[in-house]
C-alpha cells in the first residue's frame, strides 16, 4: 500500500497497476516449477475445480484436509500452475460478479508466489500459495485497471 505525499496523515491509497503485466512470462515461469503447495478453504477449492473442469490442460489434483481446519491443501505441478493462471485470467476477463472475483483472487495469490521464482537461485524453496486474506491482511495490487 502506498501513501500519497499530498494525502493527509493516515490516508492510504492502493497502487493501481494492472495485475496482468508480465502474464506471459509468469506462465513460462509457472510451467517450470516442479510443485507448489496450494492451500485454501474447501469451498474455494470446489469453486476452482468447477471453474477449471472444462480446461483441457488442467488435471485436478486431490486436495487433502488440513488438520484442525476447514482448509484443504493440494500439490500443483508446474503445468497445473500455468493452467490455473491461464484459466483464472480467462474467467476474470470474460465473466462478471462472483466468478470474476474468485478468479481474480486466485490469480493474485498464485501470481505472488510464481513471481518469486528466481532461476538464478534454483535451490530456493517457494512458499505455499495460501488463499486466506484473514490471516494475511490486505492484498496489494488486487484492483486491476479493468475494474
Amino acid at each position: 500500500m502506498l501513501r500519497s505525499e499530498n494525502a493527509p496523515e493516515g490516508v492510504a491509497e492502493y497502487k493501481r497497476t494492472s495485475m496482468w503485466i508480465g502474464h506471459g512470462r509468469r506462465l513460462t515461469k509457472a510451467a517450470g516449477i516442479s510443485t507448489i503447495t496450494f492451500r485454501c478453504h474447501a469451498d474455494t477449492w470446489n469453486v476452482i475445480l468447477e471453474s477449471m473442469r472444462n480446461f483441457n490442460a488442467w488435471s485436478a489434483p486431490e486436495a487433502t484436509p488440513c488438520p484442525s481446519s476447514v482448509m484443504v491443501e493440494a500439490q500443483l505441478s508446474g503445468p497445473n500452475v500455468a493452467a490455473l493462471l491461464f484459466g483464472m485470467r480467462s474467467r476474470s476477463v470474460t465473466f462478471n460478479g462472483f466468478d470474476r472475483a474468485v478468479a481474480r483472487r486466485v490469480y493474485i495469490a498464485v501470481a505472488e508466489v510464481v513471481d518469486l521464482v528466481d532461476s538464478a537461485n534454483p535451490g530456493r524453496a517457494l512458499p505455499a500459495v495460501v488463499l486466506d486474506d484473514i490471516a494475511g491482511g490486505p492484498v496489494d495490487g488486487a484492483s486491476a485497471e479493468t475494474d
